[in-house]
């Protein structure tokens, strides 16, 4: 019997649970991401996000904050600041961020 193992493969089938697991709680994944600074996996997490989990999530303030909180500070900015920068598409359609380029959306700015 060889005491080698292939670290890779080991870690893909790690990893391959670990997102199959968290199809039911996106957001957790997203704050071990950051834990991690692993940008691949927080991309993951928030491509499994869907509108049964932000619905939950956004049941009360309180547990949208709480995820904010426990998030890598750099990353609760990122992804505070995420929507303002970036189109968003939404059931009434297409919608560009407040770039530099866009205009405020607060009168008198």
């Amino acid at each position: 019997m060889s005491d080698h193992f292939d670290a890779e493969a080991i870690k893909t089938k790690v990893l391959v649970r670990l997102y199959e697991t968290a199809q039911d709680r996106p957001f957790d994944l997203l704050v071990f991401a950051s834990d991690r600074e692993d940008v691949v996996m927080g991309v993951k997490a928030l491509e499994m996000t869907k509108a049964k989990h932000t619905a939950e999530i956004y049941k009360t303030a309180d547990s949208f904050q709480t995820y904010l909180t426990k998030l890598n500070p750099a990353w609760e900015l990122e992804l505070i600041h995420l929507p303002f920068l970036n189109p968003v598409t939404t059931s009434r359609g297409r919608h560009d961020g407040f770039s530099s380029g866009a205009s405020s959306p607060c009168p008198g700015s």
